[in-house]
């Protein structure tokens, strides 16, 4: 028999031992994230981070925000680091870190936590590669028609259906001294390319996009350099920021301050913008003017409308390399494993934090903001009735994308004709089509 001092001193060695491994189990998990605005980060890390973490106290989130995401993840994943959690600005952009074997395959959770039960499929989908998943989509948007409610009401504007309405409201605003579309890049280069997609899909049409898209007609098709060639005619009479030179200067701060004022008549954006547009209206802006959306108008016969030209602003996966990738799923997880809880999250902060899920009415609470709750049920509409383009950033390849805002600007200065532009892209794309780097294309 051990005598009782032994005893006591074995006890003490196995508690501390237990406490050791209770300590060892504390687990932090690294996330980078994009997000700009102060108040969308405090809400991230003060409701949705902390909300996982306390319903998984073994779990640490660790949540860093960095200015250029995606290539503070290339550099850091190229030499074999980065985050556990591993968000990017899309599809397109994950595809890149897929084909460096740099993200961890999905599958497996998939099936054990049920997404195909809590996610739409048609956006499941935009995950996968060569049949595997390898990204869940985060934050569906759709390009609209942002305008001056209260300039509108002034000037005895309606809101424009079509494409002769809007086209007539920036020639008056024009004629007036009121920039019809304050658009400019300064703060993010790859605003380009929102123009771009609106007027390939809202021109030729999603149908003729998707079809390029998967390679059964080329870029330079006619419908194709007429969309761009129309895009450049906007730029060229001033209704883009009064031309290139302030188009170029102007922040995004910048053009929500001249629409709030009235100096610009409408923004075309997307649906993200409807989650900061407060702060640039309203008494608490100290402005006495509303904003209002809609759709952007077809621009063409034959397009069918109302048309959404959608895309996902994120997207979520596993570094291949983290060490904890169960409780990293465990968080990926919890943030589509709920509905109201994620309907709560769009309630508080608006369409930036709009997940692709089966949303219900119900889900909503009862006085949410009119002009989010109209956005996310027509989009959903839309959607489930197969009437939606297609956004460059999710589902064009990686280098075709980046050519789309950076070529175009060639356009602009007449160094490019639009045909020379979409002769470009196409090469570049028929590339990628050989390399196996086209997204998934939803049906």
């Amino acid at each position: 028999m051990l005598p009782k001092r032994l005893l006591m001193l074995m006890s003490v060695a196995v508690v501390l031992a237990c406490c050791g491994q209770i300590a060892s189990a504390q687990v932090t998990l690294t996330l980078w994230s994009e997000l700009t605005m102060d108040v969308h980060r405090d809400y991230y890390v003060n409701e949705v981070v902390a909300g996982f973490e306390r319903e998984n106290p073994d779990i640490k989130i660790e949540v860093s925000f960095k200015e250029d995401l995606n290539q503070a993840l290339r550099t850091a994943m190229q030499a074999g680091a980065g985050p556990d959690i591993v968000y990017t600005p899309g599809p397109s952009f994950a595809l890149e870190y897929v084909l460096a074997d740099m993200l961890l395959p999905l599958d497996h959770y998939a099936e054990l936590m049920n997404w195909s039960e809590k996610i739409s499929g048609w956006a499941l989908d935009l995950g996968r590669v060569d049949g595997k998943l390898y990204s869940l989509p985060l934050e569906l948007e759709a390009m609209v028609l942002f305008y001056n409610k209260t300039l509108f009401e002034e000037m005895g504007w309606a809101p424009p259906q079509t494409l002769e309405e809007m086209e007539a409201i920036a020639e008056a605003a024009f004629e007036m001294g009121i920039i019809p579309f304050a658009h400019g890049n300064n703060d993010w280069r790859p605003a380009n390319e929102w123009h771009v997609g609106v007027f390939l899909n809202h021109y030729a049409g999603p149908k003729a996009v998707k079809a390029a898209l998967k390679g059964e007609k080329p870029w330079t098709d006619e419908e194709f350099v007429e969309a761009i060639a129309m895009l450049n005619e906007y730029m060229q009479r001033g209704w883009f920021s009064q031309g290139v030179g302030n188009y170029y200067s102007l922040r995004g701060e910048d053009r929500w301050s001249m629409l709030a004022s009235g100096e610009a008549a409408m923004i075309i954006e997307g649906s993200w913008a409807m989650s900061s547009a407060g702060e640039y209206f309203g008494p608490k802006a100290g402005t006495d003017t509303e904003w209002d959306w809609v759709p952007v108008p077809v621009f063409r016969e034959g397009v069918e409308a109302p048309l959404y030209t959608i895309g996902m602003g994120s997207t979520i996966s596993i570094n291949a390399r983290s060490p904890y990738p169960d409780e990293a799923a465990k968080f990926i997880d919890y943030l589509f494993a709920d509905r109201q809880r994620a309907a709560r999250w769009i309630y508080d902060q608006g369409a930036i934090f709009n997940n692709p899920l089966p949303f219900e009415p119900t889900d909503f609470p009862a006085d949410m903001e009119e002009r989010w709750a109209r956005f996310v049920s027509d989009l959903a509409a839309a959607v489930s009735g197969g009437n939606y383009g297609y956004t460059t950033w999710t589902f064009w390849p990686p280098r075709s994308d980046v050519y789309i805002y950076e070529g175009i600007e060639s356009v602009w200065s007449g160094e490019l004709s639009p045909n020379d532009y979409l002769a470009n892209l196409d090469a570049i794309f028929r590339e990628e089509i050989a390399d196996g780097k086209i997204p998934p294309i939803p049906d």
